[in-house]
């Protein structure tokens, strides 16, 4: 991403581009499928103006996961395991609309390996509290708990019939979590 010095008129343009990319995305179904002569037409902008913001799409992309990384994790309370469990289900209840549009391309796994990074580090903490077990295998459950939830999420926006809903997925990682808490105090 280009722009360093964000005034209020680059915001506008960079928010245009955005809305222009999410637009084009809602209609074609795949990033690459989108190019940049399509983009800045919907944006109603000209291509230099596109490239005083940006380099390439990948950056629109990459801005706007950045954008809702930062956003996401900002609702996330980490406090304990079922709390933090429904703020992320509450964040992805929030913006169901768009992770479905996003469901079907790279943007939801590249968006849930950055959650992955961040969740793992903060679920070890809560682990540790629970638990007394080593610290590698602390590490180990909260990747394998990580991934487990992500895929879930994951699953839920690409497949138009996938299973469980939201709330469903959410109520059965807390059961999960509490039985297999509740196992390994008494072991």
């Amino acid at each position: 991403m280009k722009v360093k010095n964000a005034n209020y008129s680059s915001f506008k343009t960079k928010n245009s581009i955005k809305q222009a990319f999410f637009k084009l995305l809602d209609e074609k179904k795949d990033i690459s499928k989108i190019n940049v002569t399509d983009l800045v037409q919907e944006a109603g902008i000209n291509r230099s103006t596109f490239y005083i913001h940006y380099s390439n799409l990948n950056d629109v992309a990459t801005d706007i996961q950045e954008s809702f990384f930062n956003a996401f994790i900002k609702t996330i309370d980490y406090q304990d395991y079922n709390v933090c469990i429904d703020s992320i289900t509450a964040y992805f209840k929030e913006n169901e609309d768009l992770f479905k549009k996003i469901g079907r391309t790279n943007f939801i796994l590249s968006f849930s390996n950055s959650i992955k990074s961040n969740y793992i580090d903060q679920l070890r903490e809560v682990l540790n509290k629970k638990l007394s077990y080593d610290k590698k295998y602390i590490y180990f459950l909260s990747y394998l708990f990580t991934d487990s939830l992500l895929s879930q999420y994951n699953n839920y926006f690409k497949e138009e019939n996938y299973p469980f809903s939201l709330d469903e997925i959410n109520n059965y990682t807390k059961i999960m979590c509490e039985r297999y808490v509740k196992y390994n105090e008494k072991n």
